[in-house]
Order: structure tokens, then C-alpha cells, then sequence
């Protein structure tokens, strides 16, 4: 399981332990580095900055199957620089699993362009009106039901190792919800 600091390691961390696999987190820093690593750059609209997220070189091994979780799907960036980083370390990236995404602020499109799969336990489709209209995935992510994955270093699981452990698993049904902003 791979994310990026701060906010990702939560949702990363409960996955990773309900799996029974390691986490690993990119850590952000502003400005150039000459650190053996593996990093981006990334424009960030919401903090107004361009900063490098990076993982050390040693983490990353190549045929290591990626499972890329974090908190909010916004645009994306933060998201596709660690799938582009897992791709160059020659891992394959086995999707991205979010616990909440903004559909109207176009990351999924990004990362979807890149033939990535891309779920979230919450899709947030407007914020209109003064409310929020989401979609609530049932037994685990979006469209995911019962599919196994297996094979590599992760093993067979159940397709709710997307959900970020055990808490997610606990959503049942998918529905309409709208609630005050």
C-alpha cells in the first residue's frame, strides 16, 4: 500500500493492516533534492505551491504489486505522481482506492487516462445549492463487488482490501445521500 504524507497515511495504514501488508509513504518537500529517490513534481491549485514528492530508492522493488490509497480525490496530481513513480520503480500499480472523490474536479478522469482503476467509498458528484450529492459504494468501493485479485506479493484477498480496512467493509449499500455543506 503506498500514499503520500500526511493525510494519506490513515487511510493507508488501516488498509495496509487489515491486509496484512507493509505501507509505504512518499514524504512531500518543497524545493529541489539530491536524495537517492524516486519523485515528482507536483503543482498543488489548493496550497498555491509546486513541491517534490519523493520515495527512496531502496523501498520501491521492481515487480512489487501497488495499491495506492489516500484520503480525497481532487485533481489528481498528488495520485498520478505516485502511480508514475511506482511505474518507474517497475512495479505494477493495481489500482487507487479513495475514501472520498470529488467526480467534478476531473482526478479521476487524469488518473483514469493513465488505464488505471480508480474507486472510492464516496463519490461526491456536486456541491450545489448548498448541499452535497454523493454516492455511497455498497460492501466496499464503486463497482468492485466480489472480484479476487491475486498472484504477487499481496496474494488473493477480496476486492474490499480497497477499502480502507474494516470500517469501510461496514458500508452496505450504495445510495444517494445530501447533507448540509
Amino acid at each position: 500500500v503506498l500514499t503520500a504524507e500526511a493525510s494519506g497515511i490513515p487511510p493507508a495504514i488501516t488498509c495496509a493492516t487489515h491486509l496484512g501488508v507493509p505501507m509505504i509513504y512518499a514524504k512531500k518537500y518543497l524545493g529541489p533534492g539530491d536524495r537517492n529517490v524516486f519523485a515528482r513534481e507536483v503543482v498543488s491549485p489548493t496550497r498555491g505551491a509546486e513541491y517534490r514528492v519523493e520515495i527512496a530508492r531502496r523501498v520501491l522493488g521492481a515487480g512489487m504489486r501497488i495499491l495506492i490509497v489516500d484520503d480525497f480525490l481532487a485533481g489528481g496530481r498528488t495520485a498520478e505522481a505516485l502511480g508514475e513513480i511506482a511505474e518507474e520503480a517497475a512495479c505494477t500499480v493495481l489500482g487507487f482506492g479513495f475514501a472520498i472523490a470529488k467526480e467534478f474536479t476531473g482526478g479521476r478522469r487524469r488518473l483514469e487516462s493513465h488505464g488505471w482503476r480508480v474507486d472510492a467509498l464516496v463519490t461526491v458528484e456536486s456541491l450545489e445549492g448548498g448541499a452535497v450529492l454523493a454516492a455511497i459504494a455498497g460492501g466496499g468501493l464503486v463497482g468492485l463487488g466480489t472480484h479476487v485479485i491475486g498472484g504477487g506479493g499481496i496474494g488473493a484477498v477480496p476486492s474490499t482490501f480497497l477499502g480502507v480496512g474494516q470500517a469501510f467493509a461496514a458500508v452496505t449499500e450504495r445510495r444517494q445521500i445530501k447533507a448540509p455543506v
